[in-house]
């Protein structure tokens, strides 16, 4: 049981220091107003979490309780996502086909040495 409360912990301690706008923003708040306006900005920010968090928990136990009493829901549920991925599915082909089309009509000359030079330094950079 420790074993699975170790893992969560260590997942959710990394997720907490995921890199997004909200980082970038309360780093830039931090370095051009100062300490104090950084910790009322992160402040928010949890706030924030806090209620999408509270959200997504009373929802999902009012939609828990729908289920256990009418499992055509599920059937419905299933049926979005199997209509979403298709939708997503076809226009992505369609804008692949698009793109390789434009890319192999024009010949684009290749320095395959720059390229490696380029690669190197943005990774080791």
């Amino acid at each position: 049981m420790f074993d699975g409360l170790w893992y969560a912990a260590l997942y959710g301690f990394l997720l907490a220091f995921a890199v997004g706008p909200v980082f970038f923003t309360l780093l830039e708040t931090s370095i051009t107003k100062g300490f104090k306006a950084g910790l009322f900005f992160d402040l928010g920010a949890i706030f924030a979490d806090l209620i999408f968090i509270c959200i997504a928990y009373f929802s999902t136990s009012k939609i828990l309780e729908n289920l256990r009493d009418e499992p055509g829901l599920l059937v419905f549920g299933g049926a979005v996502l199997i209509t979403y991925g298709i939708i997503s599915y076809v226009r992505t082909a369609k804008s692949f086909i698009k793109i390789a089309r434009e890319h192999y009509a024009v010949h684009v000359k290749k320095n395959l040495p720059s390229l490696f030079v380029k690669g190197f330094l943005l990774n080791f950079v």
